[in-house]
């Protein structure tokens, strides 16, 4: 996965993050890495984070919220999620007088206050005024999609951490059956490593992870073109027990 961090100083006035992309389990990594590395060898107070969701909430309720003393720590994370706020220019939708109040609020957020904003997006305005504060005093991170050529590097590397090497036609096969999905390779990954350790064959791969849909609904419909009843209606039993319906199928 690539992830693009841009330079910051050191010793940054506004502890405030952007992290978005369209990889979301990288981007709720990131959040939970920020927020452990925020509160360091303190151990992680669940009552000093505050979730706020731009689809229900404003940004006027974070600006209240930084503003807010926290009455359990002195530390205090304020999550703000689908943060679409980011995907224009503030003036397309607020005042100047509102606009200036954003500014002041988060160009002097308290040392002790972090804010997080995550967004499900591919790209981001970066003209978007508060997009300027933290691309100069915080941190931004994006996570891209993979592409069908880097997969097999990713999972080889996915494994390569954890002590593991896989051959080439092993990865290939496992990066095929879960069809280019981050979350389900995670997934099947981890099942692999839990039952096999360190010794996964490509028999594992075949034995443990399953066809994605695509792969097992033409393995219907060629069986069926040959003729093959029996073979059908093994995949369509497997379908089944995956918990995989069959209009599913109709396509």
């Amino acid at each position: 996965p690539q992830s693009t961090l841009f330079p910051y100083t050191t010793l940054f006035r506004s502890m405030i993050y952007l992290i978005y992309g369209t990889q979301p389990v990288k981007i709720k990594n990131r959040i939970k890495k920020v927020i452990k590395e925020f509160f360091g060898n303190e151990e992680v107070d669940q009552n000093s984070i505050y979730d706020l969701d731009l689809d229900t909430d404003t940004i006027f309720n974070v600006l209240d919220e930084i503003n807010q003393f926290s009455l359990t720590s002195p530390k205090k994370i304020i999550n703000v999620k689908n943060a679409k706020i980011f995907e224009s220019q503030l003036k397309n939708k607020f005042s100047k007088k509102e606009i200036d109040e954003i500014i002041n609020c988060l160009s002097n957020i308290d040392v002790d206050t972090c804010v997080i904003f995550s967004l499900n997006a591919s790209k981001v305005s970066t003209t978007n005024e508060i997009y300027k504060i933290i691309n100069k005093d915080g941190k931004i991170f994006q996570f891209k999609e993979i592409t069908k050529e880097e997969w097999p590097s990713v999972a080889k590397d996915y494994f390569s951490k954890r002590g593991i090497t896989l051959d080439d036609e092993t990865i290939e096969e496992l990066v095929n059956r879960t069809n280019l999905d981050v979350s389900f390779f995670i997934n099947e990954a981890e099942k692999l490593i839990l039952y096999k350790g360190n010794q996964i064959s490509l028999q594992d791969i075949k034995d443990l992870v399953p066809n994605s849909l695509e792969t097992d609904s033409f393995k219907v419909l060629n069986a069926l073109l040959e003729g093959n009843k029996s073979q059908a209606l093994k995949v369509y039993n497997d379908l089944r027990i995956k918990n995989i319906e069959v209009i599913t199928l109709i396509y």
